[in-house]
């Protein structure tokens, strides 16, 4: 996000607001407020670990009430899943019985399309929230922006 802004300070585009709440779950909640005030997407991003799961409330909210936000989570590094590392939390598993769809980004190279995917699933059909969990490394991974894409989703109909 700090990289995005400063490319677009650098020319003259709009910054995204960092809004910071005092936990998780508040941060989930403002971020279904937001997508019923404005009928956008909502967003909130949230450490790994418990800071995932204190979002599990506001996810279960927005189902029930069809709001659409995406969720983005901190995860561990790759290599580190399912070994009870510090600060893992099993996201996809806990989220998948309460959120629209989960995804865990496991190749760099499709975080860009799973992003889009992401916020086309939703705002379409009956929307809902969507929990992207990225693991560490992929975070700090360096690649180039596509500026297009999206990920296949067998059974789901755009």
């Amino acid at each position: 996000m700090f990289l995005y802004n400063e490319a677009q300070q650098r020319h003259g585009g709009r910054q995204i607001p960092l809004i910071v709440p005092a936990n998780e779950q508040g941060a989930g909640f403002m971020a279904a407020g937001f997508a019923r005030a404005t009928g956008r997407v909502g967003v909130c991003l949230v450490t790994s670990g418990p800071g995932a799961t204190n979002t599990v409330t506001p996810v279960r909210d927005c189902m029930a009430d069809s709001i659409p936000i995406v969720v983005i989570c901190g995860q561990v590094a790759r290599a580190s899943i399912g070994t009870d590392a510090f600060q893992e939390a099993p996201v996809t598993t806990i989220m998948g019985s309460v959120a629209k769809h989960v995804f865990l980004v496991t190749e760099p190279q499709r975080l860009e399309a799973t992003m889009r995917t992401a916020f086309e699933l939703a705002r379409t059909g009956r929307p809902g929230p969507v929990v992207v969990d990225v693991p560490k490394d992929v975070q700090n991974w360096e690649g180039l922006f596509e500026g297009g894409g999206s990920l296949p989703i067998p059974g789901y109909r755009r």
